[in-house]
């Protein structure tokens, strides 16, 4: 190990980011401690060329990994895999960093020894130019994640977090690949493993939203609702093959996670107009839940998830209605 922190970098055709992306990364008075590890997953466009040139202008600092196509996940594991650091990073090849947060985050990773380390985050909208920073506040010490987690701070998100690359590559963390939304299981699959964790308010991580090519964009959650079914199914049986290793706070904190990404899959029934076709897919994965996990199917029992169980077919399209009217009154 003989960097203080990998950062892998997943890229499919970003071409149009990957500049940005690198280039924030590479001002740091730290880069001789980082490991910039540019996984480029098939891409079509101009970004080997692009990330090759400064593997060349950077040697030693930037490598490129190039591979055959197989989603966000499989270069997630195949960053696991190639890490040296003894921290681990990841950053989406069209997002980017704040430079002076990096210098200061590496700088103090190298005598840390927590195991999870946890930054604030800005959102940049693209659409509106708008930004929003994410807050963790500093703990100012390093605690027990059953510590932290009491301090009321929400879910961990992957931008935030920077883990010990060995528990990671020791404990064969990998998560589902050619499937979207698998950063729920990067964040979820090391808990067990995760002792001491600690969080500064600076932020590193620089998130672009307000892609309409996004995964979370409406129209595209909806056309990959399998995928996350498939992410949801992994997440329940990670929790029961797992849940005795966990003590009670980390047992509600994995469950609320796992709970909230059950809710999502109902949600996104409700963001294209409903049909016959679709109610009776509604019922299918409904009853499928039941079947699955009596516990997470009354977790994900809220209102208007709730309203709609009663008589499910038909109920169907007045929930729908009021799921309109229910979220367009959240996001004001």
């Amino acid at each position: 190990m003989s960097k203080v922190l990998s950062i892998v970098i997943p890229s499919y055709n970003t071409e149009k980011f990957i500049d940005e992306c690198l280039s924030s990364m590479l001002d740091v008075g730290n880069l001789r401690k980082i490991e910039i590890l540019l996984v480029n997953d098939g891409s079509t466009d101009c970004t080997k060329e692009i990330a090759e040139s400064y593997e060349s202008r950077y040697p030693g600092a930037v490598r490129v990994i190039n591979k055959s196509n197989g989603g966000h996940g499989s270069c997630v594991n195949r960053g696991i895999d190639e890490a040296r650091g003894k921290y681990f990073k990841i950053v989406d090849g069209d997002d980017w960093v704040e430079c002076k947060g990096l210098d200061k985050l590496v700088t103090l990773l190298e005598n840390s020894t927590e195991d999870v380390v946890i930054n604030s985050v800005i959102e940049k909208n693209i659409s509106t130019g708008k930004t929003k920073t994410i807050n963790y506040n500093e703990t100012g010490k390093v605690l027990e994640l059953s510590e932290y987690l009491t301090s009321g701070y929400g879910e961990i998100s992957l931008p935030a977090m920077t883990i010990k690359t060995s528990i990671l590559q020791n404990n064969s963390i990998r998560v589902r690949e050619k499937c979207f939304y698998e950063d729920t299981e990067y964040i979820l699959y090391p808990i067990p493993y995760v002792k001491t964790i600690r969080s500064y308010s600076f932020p590193v991580y620089v998130y672009r939203v307000g892609q309409a090519a996004q995964s979370i964009n409406p129209e595209r959650a909806f056309r990959n609702r399998s995928m996350l079914h498939l992410i949801v199914e992994d997440c329940i049986d990670y929790f029961y093959e797992n849940e005795n290793r966990f003590s009670g706070i980390v047992k509600e904190y994995i469950a609320e996670i796992v709970g909230s990404r059950i809710i999502t899959m109902y949600n996104n029934f409700f963001k294209v107009k409903i049909n016959k076709e679709i109610v009776n897919e509604i019922v299918e994965w409904d009853q499928e839940l039941k079947s699955k996990s009596e516990y997470f199917y009354k977790r994900a029992g809220v209102f208007p998830i709730s309203y709609l169980r009663k008589n499910i077919k038909r109920r169907a399209f007045t929930t729908y209605l009021m799921y309109k009217v229910f979220f367009a009154i959240r996001q004001r």
